[in-house]
This record gives structure tokens, C-alpha cells and sequence, in this order.
């Protein structure tokens, strides 16, 4: 058996209420073959989390390697996830949010994974199932008996990220440590959801995943998290968003994944136009941004052939807009990006034709 080397990273900021019971699930862990570091990244935390940090620390009889990272200002969760991948040492790392927690036997799982591979060589990603404390649910919903290898050749673990079969959350992927750098796979500082950009590089550039069926993560509901938007973070969530739609059209997959990547950007623009229309952002620079992002998402669409799937897509331009706001579409939202997958493989015409059509008669040229 193999012994592996694993950095964890959790970033601290405001995490009185939880630092402790996410500590506790670590420290409780049967180790396994992992050496286990962790790296404790003070985002320049206002409340006395540092204190609950080192009453633990100093409990822990356990051979874990604990590290404190101080920033001397507030840089935000890419920055410290940032800070704690350049001081790392593990083969592996670990992201895990303050507020969450490790399930019993989760490094467990992890080691007993590892060792069943007789091949590490192509495995960039391990991924355990996401208990989701929201709705008492869990994050992929699969028949899977064991774990299963999903090779990237063709994009089928992308395919698995942007049809959201794989949660993007950043927390619960083991990766190798030499993968991520090597690759300069850090996050994006000074914006927010920066999971969804991070996600989609990460799955990307990654040779095969390993999806593994057995819950080793639970997922917290904090009221103080991005995902409950106090109307003052708008902006920064409609701006992060717009970053964030920017950066992946600029580097769009070259696969048999388009559709699923073009409903993943659809995802991520909508609620940025949601958020603009409902809370009336009246910023003339948001708005350029914003429907210039939109429009570059619809010339992509187009010009790859997708007309049936241009027409569902068009819902992010008024005022086709508002068939999206009534309850019943809500409630169905996955549903239909799921058909809209499977009409954007069956209408897709052959290369010339698309090539002939779009020349002679773009909408955008």
C-alpha cells in the first residue's frame, strides 16, 4: 500500500459559529495512508475564530501538521484558497470551507480509492459525493454501485461539470497538488461564485476524474453566504459573473461538449441578468458588460451550429426574458437545460453545412 501526502486548505473569515465542528471532523479522521497537513489561511478574520483555531490545535494529539497563514487585510476565499495551494507540501489538496464538515471516514474512502488505482498517472480529480444539508439531498444523483474513471478525451468528465451532474463547488475534490500547478489553476481574486470559473479550468485541463458514489463531504447552509445575497452585494455578484462569462467564452472547450458548455454559460449569465433586472441596477458600464457578455454567448451559440438551441438561448434578451421568470419555468429550470442538451446533439448540423450557413447570413457578422 502506498502512502500519500494530502494539504488541506480552509480559508477563516467570520467562522465562529462552525471552525470547531469542521475542525473536529478533521481531526477525528482515521488517517489512513495519508500524511495530513492543514492549512488554516486567516483572511484577516474579525471575531475570535483564531482563538477557537488554536484550542483545537492545541487538544489535537494527532500527527497533523497544522499551518497558519495570516493576510493582514481582508482578500476574500480565492485569495486565501490562493495562499494556502503556495505554502502546500501535501500530493494532494483539499479544499474545504469553514462553515462545512468531512463525513466519517471520508479519508478513509479517499486512501481506499487511491490504493484500488493501480494507474495514478492520468487521475487529476477525485470526487466524493457532496451531502447537502439544503433540501437533505446529495450532489450526484447516480446508480453508480462503485466509483467509476471518466477519461477527458472526448470531454465526458467536462460534460459531467457543465450538465451539473458534478456539483462545481470547489470543496470535496482531492487533486494532485503538480496538476494544479502545473497548470496554474489558482483562483480568481476579487470576485465572488469564483467556483464556477475555477470548476470549469479545472475540468478542462483535467485527463481523467474519478467520480467516487460515497458521501465523504457535507454541505452547510450559512445565512451569511454569497448564495443568501444581501441586495448591497448585488453589484459585486452581477460584475463577478460578468468576469466570470468573459473569461470562459475566451476559452471555450474544443470538444464533443459544446452544448453542455454553452447551457453552463446560459446558467451563469442568466442570474446575472436576473439579478440586474430585479434589482434595477442602473450602472450604464454594468449594463454595456453585461449585454456585450450576452452577446458574445449568442454569436458562440449560432455560429457552432445550434439554431434549434438559439431560440431556447434567446431567453436572455427581452422580451423573450420574462417567459423565464414565471414559476413554472423555475421550477423545471434543470429539465429543460437537459432537453436543450439533447436538441443541440440532434439538430447539430454537419461542419460545411454550419460553415455555409454562417458565412453567408450570420446574425452577428
Amino acid at each position: 500500500m502506498n502512502k500519500y501526502s494530502m494539504s488541506i486548505i480552509i480559508p477563516i473569515f467570520k467562522a465562529h459559529n462552525f471552525i470547531g465542528r469542521c475542525l473536529d471532523s478533521i481531526i477525528s479522521q482515521s488517517h489512513g495512508d495519508f500524511v495530513i497537513e492543514c492549512i488554516l489561511v486567516n483572511d484577516f478574520t474579525p471575531d475570535d475564530s483564531m482563538s477557537i483555531v488554536a484550542e483545537k490545535i492545541k487538544d489535537c494529539d494527532k500527527s497533523i501538521k497544522f499551518k497558519i497563514v495570516n493576510h493582514t487585510i481582508n482578500k476574500g476565499a480565492s485569495a486565501a484558497r490562493n495562499s494556502g495551494i503556495n505554502v502546500a507540501q501535501g500530493d494532494f489538496l483539499l479544499f474545504v470551507d469553514s462553515d462545512d464538515y468531512l463525513e466519517e471516514g471520508a479519508f478513509q474512502t479517499f486512501t481506499e480509492e487511491l490504493n484500488r488505482i493501480q494507474n495514478l498517472v492520468d487521475i487529476d480529480v477525485i470526487i466524493g459525493n457532496t451531502y447537502i444539508c439544503k433540501g437533505n439531498t446529495v450532489a450526484m444523483k447516480t446508480d453508480m454501485q462503485k466509483s467509476v474513471i471518466v477519461n477527458n478525451n472526448n470531454g465526458d468528465a467536462l460534460r459531467k461539470l457543465l450538465s451539473r451532474a458534478v456539483i462545481h463547488i470547489v470543496c470535496n475534490k482531492l487533486i494532485k497538488r503538480e496538476f494544479l500547478i502545473m497548470n496554474k489553476l489558482f483562483f480568481e481574486e476579487g470576485i465572488v461564485e469564483e467556483d464556477l470559473l475555477w470548476a470549469y479550468l479545472v475540468f478542462s485541463h483535467a485527463q481523467s476524474v474519478l467520480l467516487v458514489p460515497y458521501v465523504t463531504y457535507v454541505y452547510c447552509n450559512n445565512p451569511q453566504s454569497v448564495s443568501n445575497t444581501p441586495e448591497y452585494r448585488v453589484p459585486q455578484i452581477i460584475n463577478s459573473r460578468i468576469i466570470i462569462c468573459e473569461k470562459i467564452l475566451s476559452r471555450p472547450f474544443k470538444g464533443e461538449a459544446m452544448i453542455e458548455y454553452f447551457v453552463y454559460v446560459f446558467y451563469i449569465l442568466l442570474g446575472a441578468i436576473d439579478m440586474f433586472e430585479k434589482y434595477k441596477d442602473s450602472d450604464a458600464n454594468t449594463r454595456e458588460r453585461l449585454f456585450k457578455q450576452r452577446n458574445n454567448f449568442l454569436k458562440g451559440v449560432w455560429k457552432n451550429g445550434y439554431y434549434i438551441s438559439f431560440l431556447f438561448f434567446l431567453t436572455v434578451v427581452k422580451p423573450f426574458y420574462y417567459l423565464t421568470c414565471f414559476r413554472l419555468y423555475r421550477r423545471y429550470f434543470d429539465r429543460i437545460n437537459k432537453l436543450t442538451i439533447s436538441l443541440g446533439h440532434l439538430s447539430l448540423l454537419p461542419h460545411s453545412v454550419t460553415s455555409k450557413i454562417t458565412n453567408e447570413n450570420s446574425l452577428f457578422n
